[in-house]
């Protein structure tokens, strides 16, 4: 074997000797992770007034999920809540010049038709809103460990009627006038909708889908935060 040859072989061991020791020394997936982890932990804890709102407004948020899903979807409350929203928007219709006709949650005239349905009653901003208002800090103290068995062993009324009997004036007050203000506001929306149905039919599903779904919620968090700024004084404990 000639010096090229043995100086090739040792470079090549060299290489391959240095190859399993990286991948010796290299750390698993677990071990890389544990350090974001750690930070993201710390984060928390620095933060922990307002990761504590956001958990327990995410927690609110499953409890009316599965209020709505389990007791409301199709039942007689929100039932109702459809024809009574389909009847106002056909009076308010009806006061701007009509004619408009109701039957049951159907809203319809000569040129256009659309029928009530639950995610026309404006509840997804209410749940939003009030779950919001709910999960600011009080006050008053909340068995939150309580809530949270309720929700895991599946009883969400249980829970939110735990929280229901605790709330201070303000979050009573702010819950009543803002979902009135919802209310109303999603009357506009039907309303207009309508409206554009009617004389602007090719319009109708971007302003259904995209504008007013957008606004309804922005509609749901400024009011949320008119309420923390004028009404909500309680300090985050």
């Amino acid at each position: 074997m000639g010096k090229k040859q043995k100086k090739e072989t040792q470079r090549r061991w060299a290489r391959r000797v240095s190859h399993d020791k990286k991948k010796q020394t290299k750390p698993g997936y677990i071990a890389r992770l544990r350090p974001r982890i750690q930070s993201v932990v710390a984060y928390i804890k620095r933060n922990w007034t307002v990761a504590k709102v956001c958990f327990f407004f995410a927690a609110l948020i499953l409890i009316f999920l599965l209020i709505y899903s389990k007791w409301l979807t199709g039942k007689a409350p929100l039932a109702d809540l459809e024809r009574i929203t389909a009847h106002i928007t056909a009076s308010v219709l009806n006061f701007f010049g009509g004619p408009v006709k109701v039957d049951g949650t159907l809203v319809h005239s000569n040129k256009f038709s659309f029928e009530i349905i639950e995610a026309c009653t404006g509840v997804i901003p209410m749940m939003i809103y009030v779950a919001a208002v709910l999960a600011y800090p009080s006050t008053i103290k909340i068995n939150k460990i309580g809530i949270f068995h309720n929700i895991i062993f599946l009883r969400p009324l249980n829970a939110l009627l735990a929280m229901v009997f605790l709330l201070d004036w303000r979050k009573w007050l702010g819950i009543v006038l803002g979902l009135l203000v919802i209310y109303a506001v999603n009357i506009v929306r039907m309303v207009t909708l309508f409206l554009i149905g009617t004389h602007f039919h090719s319009f109708f599903n971007v302003a259904h889908y995209l504008i007013w779904q957008a606004l309804m919620i922005l509609v749901a968090i400024a009011l949320w935060l008119l309420w923390t700024m004028r009404l909500a004084h309680a300090a985050p404990k």
